[in-house]
């Protein structure tokens, strides 16, 4: 719609660095507390979680109504955990979303 009335906008990237240890360590503490709290909401965690890990995870997979929400949500910080992991092992920037 833009181009159609001659307005082009200028693209504009918005990035900032050097904020990895403070982002790094509220994400640490988040996915801990995601893992912990799994596992105070189900003493069966490394069952249940095994038993997620064996699904493949293609839609519709339902994780909580497999294997409960304390898996679930274990499942959830532990991969959050693998991507952060990630991201600051090959060197990049912990930068919003």
């Amino acid at each position: 719609m833009y181009k159609a009335y001659g307005f082009i906008p200028d693209p504009v990237m918005i990035w900032t660095d050097g904020n990895n240890a403070l982002l790094g360590s509220f994400l640490a503490a988040l996915f801990a507390s995601m893992v912990a709290i799994g596992g105070y909401l189900d003493r069966a965690l490394a069952a249940r979680l095994r038993q997620i890990l064996r699904e493949s995870g293609q839609s519709p997979t339902d994780f909580v109504a497999l294997a409960g929400f304390g898996p679930a949500l274990a499942n959830m910080g532990l991969a959050g955990a693998t991507g952060t992991a990630y991201v600051l092992l090959v060197g990049g920037d912990l930068n919003g979303p």
